[in-house]
């Protein structure tokens, strides 16, 4: 499970911006592939990346929720 309140962050707490956000993201989803893991996301409130959020669940096999819109 993956719980989210806003945008995708670096360990400053730096938002992180394309393309580094996506060279990212591709690293994770290779990652999670590889060890069949499925990732079910869920987005809390309205600041929440939802489309990211759609996509890790989309394509780990998981399932996507937002709560608290």
């Amino acid at each position: 499970y993956l719980l989210s309140d806003g945008s995708p962050t670096d360990e400053d707490g730096v938002i992180i911006r394309d393309p580094l956000r996506e060279t990212r993201l591709k690293a994770f989803l290779e990652r999670a592939k590889a060890y069949d893991c499925v990732v079910h996301t869920i987005g809390v409130g309205p600041a929440h990346a939802r489309d990211l959020m759609r996509r890790i669940a989309r394509e780990t096999g998981g399932m996507y929720v937002p709560v608290g819109e």
